[in-house]
């Protein structure tokens, strides 16, 4: 019997009646007073860097520690890691400097628990959310890489 048919025999036994259950709804993550770390959207987290950059930064590391741990909670299948370069720069030098970014913050995971196979990594270059919009004057929305949760 499913966890659904479950609940709904459960509560009209008890006599509160059907309750409607919202198959996407998020859940409230983490535990007592545990923040989930700050979503860019549907279980997606951003990483950002500075132009031109694919070192990570205190700051950067605690982030990714943060969602390493938020993601162990879950009942996730993996990680998939999106690597974004400048639009600005030469497209085989953007093309490196995405895949050193994800490759970094792949390996930060690592570092922080996550087996290497629940981990896919991905390096776009310049063609990020700036890029396919044709707007190249900001480079900030490209200098990222996206942490996706897997379901």
């Amino acid at each position: 019997m499913s966890r659904i048919m479950t609940v709904l025999l459960l509560s009209f036994a008890v006599g509160v009646g059907p309750l409607l259950v919202d198959a996407g709804a998020a859940q409230v993550p983490g535990f007592a007073g545990t923040p989930a770390p700050e979503s860019t959207g549907a279980d997606r987290y951003t990483v950002a860097f500075q132009p031109s950059a694919a070192s990570l930064s205190t700051r950067q590391k605690a982030r990714i520690a943060e969602i390493a741990r938020y993601w162990k909670r879950q009942n996730a299948t993996g990680l998939r890691v999106v690597g974004f370069g400048e639009t600005g720069l030469d497209p085989q030098a953007s093309l490196s400097l995405s895949k050193a970014r994800a490759e970094a913050v792949r390996d930060e995971l690592r570092k922080n628990g996550i087996r290497p196979e629940y981990i896919s990594t991905f390096w776009r270059g310049g063609n990020g959310p700036s890029d396919h919009l044709g707007i190249h004057e900001d480079d900030a929305q490209n200098s990222r890489v996206d942490i996706q949760i897997v379901w």
